[in-house]
């Protein structure tokens, strides 16, 4: 080959050469501006990205902070900040072992979140003036820059709490309530038919004793019968007066008053115990019946000492307040003042199984042979028979608190109280009505006794069948209030209408309730609950008898 020819493809292969890498360099060139073009679609997806999650961060209600695995804050939102009272950079200087006040009971857990799926617990957040606050907290684990890293959300409950417990407060209530009437329809049941048998015996003493003189043989015998009866009638009241609201003699009284009388009649003889009261000077009146309201400060004077007996303290306090005042969780007191009294031991306390049951009729933990049972079940009565509210606080060890709420009132009325006296005797004619055999069998006696005449009915069918044929003779019905085929009410409504000028005495087992209150509203005449004394059924025959 010649030397031309030589250099003509040297050149050639030059050329070449530099076309290629010409070649190259533009390729290469586009896949740069690619690449650029990428990153910078990448960084504005990441600005997006940022944005977002600083939209998140500072726009959600919840607390969020981003946590480092040691668990030290290294971002926070401004809910964070504003809720906890720091300033961000204060906020960032801690640990989450710095805000969550049960961090220790959650290790498991945490440890748990850094290795799977997000985790929720219930925290109880502290703030930097040291108050606390319950929320509760979700945890997301994930990574960045190749750290791990912790996204924790703790969400503010205590609204939510607030609303539960309002929830199972009413609820408590509720199951209360329930559990109240339906151990007091029982008890009512109970007493009602107790108390028929009770009149059957009283009916049979009265007409034993009618004659009898002191110097009679069997007279001090038939007057511990009597005792007897007396004694089973205070019991069956006492359940009645748990089941319903009795038969009360209300006056305006003052509580101070009550409880000066009941000290000096019940401590008088008390050892080792000290009382102090504090009671108002200002004290606002209240209506009430005053041997009742007495029995109950009886009966809490009682239970204090029996919590006490190697002696102790006895703290009685009254004071006026107001319905907001009364924090009970058996019931949503009525808006107005009331009066409050306080009895506080420094006893055994009470358990908190014991507390649930101890207004319950028969439950003591004296054993029965002790007491009854009855009296704090009396004592419930005869408070919700006033309209009013009982608490009690106690814990073992630490003495127990019953504190009452009487309703408050402005005026004073004075009332006349009554008195039994001798027998009263009539000729009038009497329709006798009870559906027991028995009070309907002595009651004829006892009235005959007393110079009346008696046609008897053993049920309300009859007794408006009798009064239909015989009631231009009859002057008066002694009417029992429950029988099972017609009531008491559906009798005398019957028997107004054939005789509206009727004289009626109501009679019951029975306190009187809202059915017996009913009734007198509608025009009877009275009412005597049984058992009653031969000399209290003759007076208030009378009295009816010769009303105008």
């Amino acid at each position: 080959m010649s030397k031309v020819n030589s250099k003509v493809i040297k050149a050639k292969n030059t050329k070449d050469a530099n076309g290629g890498a010409l070649a190259d360099l533009i390729k290469r060139n586009r896949e740069l501006q690619k690449e650029i073009s990428e990153l910078k679609k990448d960084k504005l997806e990441l600005h997006k990205f940022k944005d977002g999650f600083h939209l998140l961060m500072e726009r959600t209600p919840d607390l969020l902070f981003i946590n480092d695995a040691k668990g030290n804050i290294i971002d926070a939102n401004h809910i964070a900040c504003k809720t906890l009272g720091y300033k961000r950079e204060e906020l960032l200087q801690l640990s989450i072992r710095d805000i969550e006040e049960r961090i220790a009971e959650h290790q498991e857990k945490l440890k748990e979140s850094m290795h799977s799926a997000p985790v929720t617990f219930d925290g109880m957040q502290k703030r930097k003036d040291g108050t606390l606050f319950p929320v509760e907290i979700r945890l997301w684990p994930f990574e960045s820059g190749g750290q791990k890293l912790m996204l924790a959300l703790a969400r503010d409950v205590s609204e939510r709490r607030r609303r539960d417990e309002e929830t199972k407060k009413h609820e408590d209530q509720q199951n209360f309530l329930k559990k109240m009437q339906s151990i007091g329809t029982l008890a009512g049941g109970i007493a009602h038919n107790f108390n028929n048998i009770l009149m059957g015996i009283q009916g049979n003493v009265s007409l034993m004793t009618f004659d009898k003189k002191p110097e009679d043989r069997d007279y001090a015998r038939l007057n511990k019968i009597q005792d007897l009866i007396d004694n089973g009638a205070r019991l069956t009241n006492q359940l009645i007066g748990y089941a319903r609201e009795g038969a009360y003699y209300l006056k305006d009284g003052n509580l101070n008053q009550i409880v000066s009388e009941t000290l000096d009649f019940y401590f008088k003889h008390v050892m080792d115990i000290s009382v102090r009261t504090e009671l108002a000077e200002d004290l606002l009146s209240v209506r009430v019946d005053k041997t009742q309201i007495g029995h109950v400060l009886m009966d809490l004077y009682s239970n204090a000492v029996d919590a006490m007996p190697d002696g102790g303290n006895i703290i009685i306090k009254t004071k006026n307040i107001a319905h907001t005042d009364i924090k009970g969780k058996g019931y949503q007191p009525a808006p107005g003042r009331y009066v409050m009294l306080s009895v506080k031991d420094s006893g055994t306390g009470m358990s908190a199984d014991v507390i649930s049951r101890i207004f319950e009729p028969f439950f003591t933990t004296k054993g029965l042979a002790k007491g009854s049972g009855l009296g704090l079940a009396s004592v419930y009565g005869i408070i919700k028979g006033h309209q009013g509210y009982i608490e009690v606080e106690s814990e073992p060890g630490r003495g127990t608190v019953f504190s009452i709420y009487l309703p408050a009132i402005e005026r004073q009325q004075e009332q006349k109280e009554e008195v039994t006296g001798r027998f009263y005797r009539g000729e009038e004619t009497i329709l006798l009505v009870d559906d027991d055999t028995m009070v309907l069998d002595t009651g004829e006696e006892i009235l005959a006794r007393l110079g009346y005449r008696v046609i008897s009915a053993s049920g309300g069918g009859e007794a408006i069948k009798l009064f239909m044929e015989h009631h231009a003779r009859i002057d008066a019905v002694l009417l029992d209030m429950i029988m099972p085929d017609t009531g008491g009410g559906e009798v005398f409504d019957r028997i107004k209408e054939i005789n509206p000028e009727i004289k009626v005495l109501l009679t019951s087992g029975y306190s009187r309730d809202g059915e017996a209150d009913e009734i007198l509203k509608r025009g009877c005449d009275g009412f005597i609950q049984k058992p009653f004394h031969i000399k209290e059924l003759s007076k208030r025959l009378r009295e009816i008898l010769e009303k105008k």
